[in-house]
């Protein structure tokens, strides 16, 4: 075998190249009011499976607990045998929603032991992560370049997450795609909201934006 002959600086350089790359880090935020959104996540637990990608936060845009709870849940039911969730769950404070139809009947199916079928461990507000630190802070732990941020639903929480202390340069160095995901109903139902809030994630963050209608 010939010995290499080059720079330490070349060595490292054709090492890393060399070095496979880490699993994507999805931030994933998500209203978590329809079927569809529910499937994107069933996806992304199912890429944790197969380590193509880690989930950096997992949080919901409706300040309701029952919201969270359905997270919760979900992640419970898609992460495996065990029943247990890793992940924190973070809501926003203030204001207050209906859960949808979806969640309140997920949340209320019982077993004939009359045991929860979907067994979920929030009960009250400290049993949640604030939202916009949650994700603020799953961002540092990404890989340069290695990020991609999924908003399923208002993007208020990605907003407030980007209005933290260093997280627009955090977001710069390690988000990749920034992607919107949102049925036509939803976007035309919740035009202005998603708009203003799209255009303050434009003016903030240097993010490549892919818009799936």
């Amino acid at each position: 075998m010939t010995p290499y002959t080059g720079s330490s600086k070349n060595l490292l350089e054709i090492q890393a190249k060399q070095q496979p790359r880490p699993p994507l880090g999805v931030t994933f935020d998500s209203a978590l009011d329809d079927v569809d959104q529910v499937l994107a996540l069933s996806l992304l637990f199912g890429l944790r499976y197969t380590r193509e990608a880690r989930i950096a936060s997992l949080s919901v845009s409706s300040p309701d607990l029952r919201s969270a709870a359905f997270a919760d849940a979900l992640a419970r039911f898609l992460g495996g045998p065990g029943n247990r969730n890793s992940l924190a769950i973070g809501i926003p404070t203030g204001g207050a929603r209906n859960a949808s139809a979806m969640v309140n009947a997920v949340l209320s199916k019982t077993l004939p032991n009359g045991k929860r079928a979907y067994p979920q461990g929030i009960q009250k507000l400290n049993d949640t992560a604030d939202e916009a630190a949650l994700i603020r802070n799953g961002i540092p732990a990404q890989q340069p370049a290695n990020g991609v941020v999924v908003l399923t639903g208002p993007a208020s929480n990605i907003v407030r997450a980007v209005a933290l202390t260093g997280c627009r340069d955090l977001a710069s160095q390690r988000v990749r795609t920034f992607v919107i995901s949102s049925t036509e109903t939803a976007l035309k139902s919740d035009r202005s909201q998603i708009d203003i809030h799209t255009l303050a994630l434009a003016e903030h963050t240097p993010l490549a934006l892919r818009l799936q209608l």
